[in-house]
């Protein structure tokens, strides 16, 4: 499977700073992270999840632990069960769209429709459907 990210796109700095690039992996959902995979396959482009490795703001848009300002002990992001991606060469409309045609094969649960980003996680729907929620 390629390796499109590196572990530090993917946990919080203080994951990262403590853990370093082989024990983080811990912290990563392996049956997300091999969909989130395929996803970048299918689209051909690159994704931006968290980017502070980077000099870039993003730093809890994969898995977040209670010191993140954006925790909730429901949230899937919670249970490294999700991602919020930007697509650069795809608008978040455009994700949007592939994430709703393609989501079975993918088996993504949830999608969050937000203006300038694409939330994705893997929740189980016992119906097999996609939930799909807009940003409030």
């Amino acid at each position: 499977m390629p390796s499109y990210f590196h572990i530090a796109e993917l946990v919080p700095p203080s994951i990262y700073e403590r853990f370093g690039d082989q024990r983080s992996w811990n912290f990563v959902n392996r049956r997300a992270y091999k969909n989130l995979v395929k996803i970048r396959q299918y689209v051909g482009k690159p994704f931006i999840i968290n980017n502070y490795r980077d000099g870039g703001q993003r730093e809890w848009s994969g898995f977040r632990t209670p010191e993140s300002p954006y925790f909730s002990p429901t949230s899937q992001h919670s249970i490294a069960n999700a991602y919020d991606i930007i697509c650069s060469g795809l608008t978040p409309h455009e994700l949007q769209e592939v994430v709703q045609t393609h989501y079975a094969k993918f088996n993504i649960g949830g999608v969050e429709l937000a203006p300038t980003w694409t939330h994705i996680d893997w929740r189980f729907n016992p119906n097999g459907e996609l939930t799909v929620f807009h940003l409030t």
